[in-house]
């Protein structure tokens, strides 16, 4: 069996299955760069319980210039001794083994992932540019999170090899059918009083880059316009340092009573979340995926994404829309268009089949082929 060593900046939620795919088809050691303080670190390490991947953390951290730059890649190379160096990004995590390999003692191939939306890969600076372009020049490849933005690398700059590899969960994991989450679901829809009413559901954190204001403004117009907009309810679950600003706003727009603060949630409480909703609307200004887009698809419940967010590639005719988030006349209608459609939500959650295109086995097959070329 190959031997694979993975650096990556911390373990979230929806990368364990995408490691743990990795630790059965290859002798995987993963390296987590940061820890990022005590909460961080208590829930990579809950989640780690559940691990079938080596494991372990960088061991020297400096603040240059301001940045936190992790040290002991070398050591790691040497220790493990690699086939194959998976990084992320095109900073330190790949630099530092693009000069390692200059040694003439040490031999592996080199790639990285890259979260780029097709959005972010064509803004990027000049300057970005052609750093990115000497690294791409001194690796063997790059997994990009759309075909879209993989065919655009491939076209655009040095890169070797490209593939696409989404973000999403393993489906054969999780079943969103399962009486546990209907019951979760059930708790939620009485507690908020959410039966009979189309449930508009914004999952992610409450900042500005979200785009959260826009959507308050364009739900305020469908309660005040759509027929049945006493029946419209707008579902936020997330927290953040814009949270305060957005209830101010809801109560501007006479939407209060109509739009739903419910807090943060993980794991089984957050993907009962989506049993409750008749759609997701993620509205971000920018996004490099948005992981919520796979999680509500999976649960059958269709999605709004914008254009600038990398999960717009899982969206089709048949499981929502994506829209322009800077155009307010876009927004709208696609929001008209999905209350319209929006079925009521009934007592128990929504009971509905995966909308997902694309599966994870499918991903992990071809990645397995790509690191093996």
């Amino acid at each position: 069996m190959r031997r694979l060593l993975v650096f990556h900046p911390a373990l979230a939620p929806y990368r364990i299955d995408f490691f743990n795919a990795l630790g059965s088809q290859f002798k995987c050691r993963v390296v987590f760069l940061y820890r990022q303080g005590e909460e961080v670190l208590t829930r990579q390490e809950e989640m780690l319980k559940h691990a079938t991947f080596e494991h372990g953390y960088m061991p020297f951290t400096q603040k240059i210039l301001g940045r936190d730059i992790s040290l002991g890649y070398g050591r790691a190379i040497r220790k493990f001794r690699p086939d194959i160096v998976l990084t992320c990004e095109f900073g330190m995590p790949l630099l530092a083994p693009v000069l390692l390999r200059k040694f003439p003692n040490i031999h592996f191939r080199l790639y990285t992932l890259c979260d780029d939306s097709i959005d972010m890969a064509t803004r990027r600076s000049s300057s970005e540019r052609r750093r990115q372009a000497w690294l791409l020049r001194r690796t063997d490849g790059v997994v990009c999170i759309s075909e879209e933005t993989a065919r655009w690398y491939k076209v655009h700059t040095p890169a070797k090899h490209t593939m696409a590899f989404p973000i999403i969960r393993d489906e054969r994991k999780f079943d969103a059918g399962s009486d546990r989450l209907h019951a979760i679901a059930q708790g939620y829809i009485e507690k908020f009083q959410l039966q009979g009413c189309r449930v508009a559901l914004y999952v992610g954190r409450l900042i500005g880059l979200k785009n959260i204001h826009l959507l308050l403004r364009r739900f305020a117009e469908q309660a005040e316009s759509h027929a049945c907009g006493e029946e419209l309810r707008l579902v936020i679950v997330g927290s953040g340092e814009e949270e305060d600003n957005l209830r101010g706003l809801a109560e501007e727009l006479g939407i209060a009573r109509q739009t739903i603060f419910a807090g943060a949630y993980s794991g089984d409480d957050l993907m009962a979340w989506y049993l409750t909703a008749s759609f997701l609307v993620l509205p971000s200004r920018k996004e490099a995926f948005g992981a919520v887009v796979n999680e509500a698809l999976l649960c059958g419940c269709k999605a709004l994404v914008s254009e600038r967010a990398g999960a717009r590639s899982l969206i089709d005719k048949d499981n929502g829309r994506t829209f322009n988030p800077s155009s307010s006349e876009d927004f709208a209608e696609v929001m008209k268009e999905a209350f319209t459609a929006a079925e009521p939500t009934p007592s128990k959650g929504f009971r509905r089949q995966s909308l997902m295109k694309v599966s994870f086995s499918d991903c992990m097959k071809q990645l397995r082929h790509f690191l093996n070329e």
